[in-house]
């Protein structure tokens, strides 16, 4: 981050924007409000499994309106702090790491707010380094002891049309950066931390904790957060509002700062941490139960079924296309913190995940016939096809040349799917058959 030379105001969006972020102290960070400063209020928000702190941006950004400092690191390891880890820590290290990038940062102890995977570490921190932590706060704690990884991927792909779409664009282009090895090698970790370590941190963390599950929550659930609010000796539990496990990213981003978390000043009591980030849906009365309805509904409202999937493989095969030539391009031109996948020191092609995801579309069609299982398959077929595609070149000389003269051929096949499968959706049309999709889609 570099200095500040004038006052935000008189500067661009882009130019403070720009400022907001860099390494510092070793690890990708963004910053918001005030510089950090001796009797402030300052939160560090700690993010959740294989994921940067992006998602966290509209939730900071209402925090230091209200004039608290608000730093979000990626930690060591994570997408663009990818580079700051050679392998990826386990929960302690990453928990040390963290802590020696708050000495650095912070003159005193911070109001932690870690989600999902991110709670472990803050939990680990606050009980390894209890100087640096003043209060706790940990938005649903994702990984419950006794439960397989099989069964918390389950819970997680449930979780996953509930979220808003910005929200699973993010989390796809922080999955995409940290890299499949590395993510798999943290959830490793993780479930290792929450059979063993996690609850006896959360038994010796000496700070109030606040433990929170959004009502539509598929994760964590309320059963493992009351026994996870029990453990801590200054430990409550909070339940509010209907939301998934995304509130967060959109209480921030549609501008409630008032129902974001907020630091306040109390005479004899320092800061008091208000737990009324989820709002209710401002357009469903509290007595409402929610409808049952696919989000592919909301999303292409006016297409069938039938067609849906055939559409969201279209914009599937479009964006990942888009995205993967930029991100390659990106590590082209040695972006820092950007590098990659490899295993054992051989490359590994995005064609790779591209076929296993076709082979995972496959085998999932023989067995789902549902409306709603139809749109996810045609979204992860588009997806895994344009994987392939974007190295067809590769393949069809069995020569990286990507960058090469040759490696067009890959973009003029891909332009070529674009155009021909666009054309067609446009200039054909089908209708919605709103019993169906009320009852599969």
């Amino acid at each position: 981050m570099t200095e500040q030379t004038a006052p935000d105001a008189a500067l661009p969006d882009g130019a403070r924007r720009r400022r907001e972020e860099g390494f510092r102290a070793g690890l990708f960070t963004r910053s918001f409000g005030p510089p950090p400063r001796a009797g402030g209020t300052t939160v560090v928000l700690v993010h959740g499994l294989g994921l940067s702190g992006r998602y966290f941006a509209p939730l900071a950004r209402r925090l230091a309106a209200n004039g608290a400092t608000v730093l979000v690191p990626d930690l060591p390891g994570n997408a663009r702090s990818r580079a700051a880890a050679r392998r990826m820590p386990d929960v302690e290290r990453a928990a040390d790491a963290l802590a020696r990038w708050h000495r650095r940062l912070s003159p005193g102890p911070s109001l932690l707010v870690a989600n999902s995977v991110g709670c472990q570490v803050a939990a680990a921190l606050a009980v390894r380094h209890p100087r640096l932590a003043r209060r706790l706060v940990l938005l649903g704690p994702a990984l419950e002891p006794g439960v397989s990884g099989l069964r918390h991927c389950r819970r997680l792909l449930a979780d996953a049309p509930r979220e808003p779409l910005s929200l699973l664009g993010t989390a796809a282009t922080d999955y995409l950066l940290t890299g499949p090895l590395r993510f798999a090698a943290s959830l490793r970790h993780a479930l290792r931390d929450a059979a063993g370590a996690f609850e006896g941190h959360l038994a010796r963390v000496a700070v109030p904790t606040l433990v929170i599950r959004g009502a539509g929550d598929t994760i964590a659930s309320r059963a493992w957060i009351r026994h996870a609010a029990r453990l801590v000796p200054d430990g409550r539990g909070r339940r509010p509002g209907r939301s998934a496990r995304g509130a967060l990213q959109r209480a921030g981003g549609r501008g409630r700062a008032d129902r974001g978390i907020r630091g306040r000043r109390d005479e004899g009591d320092g800061e008091r941490v208000t737990p009324s980030h989820i709002p209710r849906s401002p357009d469903r009365p509290p007595s409402a139960r929610p409808a049952h309805r696919s989000p592919w509904l909301r999303l292409l409202p006016g297409i069938s079924s039938e067609r849906r999937g055939f559409v969201l493989a279209w914009w599937g095969f479009a964006l990942t296309f888009g995205g993967m030539r930029l991100l390659t391009w990106l590590i082209h031109i040695d972006v820092a913190g950007i590098g990659d996948v490899e295993a054992g020191g051989v490359h590994i092609h995005h064609y790779v995940w591209g076929i296993l995801l076709l082979a995972v579309v496959g085998a999932a069609g023989l067995v789902e016939r549902s409306a709603r299982a139809r749109a996810w398959m045609g979204l992860a077929y588009g997806v895994g096809t344009a994987l392939i595609v974007d190295e067809a070149a590769l393949l069809i000389s069995l020569e990286d040349v990507y960058w090469d003269t040759e490696g067009w051929v890959s973009i003029a096949l891909a332009l070529a799917v674009i155009a021909v499968v666009g054309g067609v959706l446009a200039s054909t049309r089908g209708r919605r058959s709103p019993t169906r999709d009320r009852d599969g889609g």
